[in-house]
């Protein structure tokens, strides 16, 4: 755990410039602290960050800072000694988990490139900023947002995501009341297409907002599992909307995915705007 406030420069050593950080475990961010990473810093290996501080990772457009795997030999190099004996593929490098005692305000990723992950951020009860980066190659979902988080997620890269054999991945997968921003976004080659979202109770009275995502307005809600909506609580869900239920590849394709009702369900299509 790095309990104060450092700073994390690019790495020369024996001759070598700009080597890369191997993560070899995981490790945090303590609460009171706060990590700044500057340009050009390569991170490797697939272990879990944990930021109960505050992390700024301050790429820049020709400096980016890489995450990525230990196979990845154009990013620092041939970390594993192996020449071509071995690739980099998705999954194999870290996720940056932000918890809720994260210091939003602080939070930055920007001029980030995140290759080969399986997933590369995940927001729990929290915020930041993430902007210009370029999410590639990922095994799952690029971005995780659960909870009451808030992120502003924009003009970023989304491509190549989700090549799991059977998980079919996406871009953004959210609780459906988590409360992101999204503008100037685009993907391209992603696995699912629409915003996934996970299964749960909804237990409040809600309305389901619209939401845009990489040019496409009203984008489609991909249901990853069962909706239940308790006694006491109803949501409302507008005209035009549209849900797909979330399916594996292959034999898995059946089962549930849909809206448990309990309390009420009010479904406001029209002839001219119907709920699909």
């Amino acid at each position: 755990t790095i309990n104060s406030d450092v700073t994390i420069t690019p790495y020369s050593f024996a001759g070598y410039t700009n080597l890369p950080f191997i993560f070899r475990y995981q490790w945090s961010i303590g609460s009171n602290a706060t990590v700044t990473v500057d340009p050009s810093v390569i991170f490797k290996g697939n272990d879990r960050l944990y930021i109960d501080g505050a992390l700024r990772i301050l790429g820049t457009e020709s400096e980016p800072v890489i995450f990525t795997s230990y196979n990845d030999d154009s990013a620092g190099g041939d970390s594993n000694n192996d020449g071509n004996s071995s690739v980099p593929s998705p999954g194999q490098s870290a996720t940056l988990n932000f918890r809720a005692s994260s210091i939003d305000s602080l939070t930055s990723i920007k001029h980030v490139e995140f290759r080969y992950p399986n997933v590369a951020l995940q927001f729990d009860n929290h915020g930041g900023k993430v902007d210009s980066s370029l999410f590639q190659l990922s095994q799952g979902d690029a971005i995780l947002i659960y909870g009451n988080s808030d992120p502003v997620i924009t003009n970023n890269r989304f491509e190549n995501i989700g090549s799991h054999p059977a998980y079919r991945g996406q871009s953004i997968f959210m609780d459906m009341f988590s409360n992101p921003t999204f503008s100037g976004n685009t993907e391209s080659n992603v696995n699912l297409k629409g915003i996934g979202i996970r299964g749960g109770t909804w237990g409040s009275d809600a309305t389901i907002p619209f939401r845009s995502f990489a040019g496409t307005d009203s984008i489609t809600y991909v249901l990853s599992g069962n909706i239940t909506i308790p006694s006491g609580s109803k949501i409302i869900i507008p005209g035009g909307m549209t849900f797909k239920k979330w399916t594996r590849y292959g034999a898995s394709r059946i089962g549930g995915n849909g809206f448990i009702v309990n309390g009420a369900l009010k479904i406001n299509g029209t002839p001219s705007n119907p709920v699909v």
